[in-house]
């Protein structure tokens, strides 16, 4: 343990229900965890608390921990801490259901990739400037491979209210955005020397929830469900733990307006995002394994954002 500074006094009666309170000391330790074995997984801690700007709401937005990978920053985590407490002391469970008799663990996840330039907007004058940017969602490759749901059960849900999950990874899925403008912006301040086009790597931003909840996933045939009751007998039902898994969903409400659908799953399709969701004590080895493989893209359905008409294709 670390020595503390013998002048400050220890008031536990009063301090002690506030220190238990708080999530902050969660979060705090998550990023001395990342920051002890950086050496050893590769990641950086590139912002804490990072405030930016909802576009839609106008409100500020503070995104716990934003990490980046290596020395180049094309790789961005946008990690949401979640400390949660049983007032009985039991152990904590989310459970994630996978209605397949034989699921199988997945590569493939949405990423958000933000691509921007410099362009003179007068070829004979190199200072003439113009920034161009284009951002989409992709299906890519992502190790490790993970079990994959839609349905996630908290204890703590409430029926008559949005579950829990959906509602924290909607938030995860506008700051994976907004983060994305926020290094774009840093970009776009940048410019090398008199050149008439600088290109900028594109850059991929992925949302991780991390929590000292224990992850179950449980997997069935959905033809094992009692119609009457609607539930399922553990008979059918296999469950087992494990250290993280990605939650896909519809989470925004965003539509492309350059893509054709074929009808209302297809619309569904393109609002789905990934969410990792990862067991806290299993983050650096998570971290350890991560691997974004951007040139196996599996399918790309969704072009948010075109600052203006350029050189970037369209992906269907």
């Amino acid at each position: 343990m670390s020595t503390l500074n013998p002048k400050f006094q220890n008031d536990t009666d009063s301090i002690q229900p506030l220190l238990d309170k708080t999530g902050f000391l969660f979060q705090l330790k998550i990023e001395a965890e990342i920051k002890a074995h950086s050496e050893r997984h590769g990641w950086i801690v590139a912002s804490r608390e990072h405030a930016y700007k909802n576009q839609e709401t106008g409100k500020p937005v503070f995104i716990d921990l934003v990490l980046r990978f290596g020395f180049d920053g094309s790789q961005y985590l946008v990690l949401e801490c979640k400390r949660y407490t049983d007032p009985k002391d039991q152990t904590l469970r989310w459970l994630f259901l996978v209605p397949e008799p034989d699921p199988k663990e997945t590569f493939a996840s949405t990423c958000y990739e933000v691509s921007g330039r410099h362009k003179p907007s007068d070829p004979s004058d190199p200072l003439s400037d113009e920034w161009r940017q284009v951002s989409d969602w992709d299906i890519v490759e992502i190790l490790p491979k993970t079990y994959q749901s839609e349905f996630c059960v908290l204890p703590s849900d409430d029926s008559k209210k949005s579950p829990l999950l959906e509602s924290m990874a909607a938030g995860l899925v506008d700051s994976v955005e907004g983060l994305g403008e926020e290094v774009m912006s840093i970009h776009r301040s940048q410019r090398f020397g008199n050149t008439l086009e600088t290109m900028w790597s594109p850059i991929w931003v992925l949302p991780v929830l991390v929590t000292n909840a224990q992850l179950y996933v449980s997997h069935f045939d959905s033809k094992d469900i009692n119609i009457n009751s609607g539930k399922i007998s553990t008979q059918y039902a296999q469950s087992k733990i494990v250290p993280y898994v990605r939650f896909k969903k519809s989470l925004t409400f965003k539509t492309p307006s350059d893509t054709a659908f074929t009808g209302l799953a297809g619309l569904n399709s393109v609002r789905e995002r990934t969410i990792f969701i990862v067991n806290a004590e299993h983050l650096v080895s998570f971290l350890t394994q991560f691997k974004l493989m951007p040139s196996n893209r599996l399918g790309n359905y969704s072009i948010h954002f075109l600052s203006e008409e350029i050189d970037f294709p369209f992906r269907t």
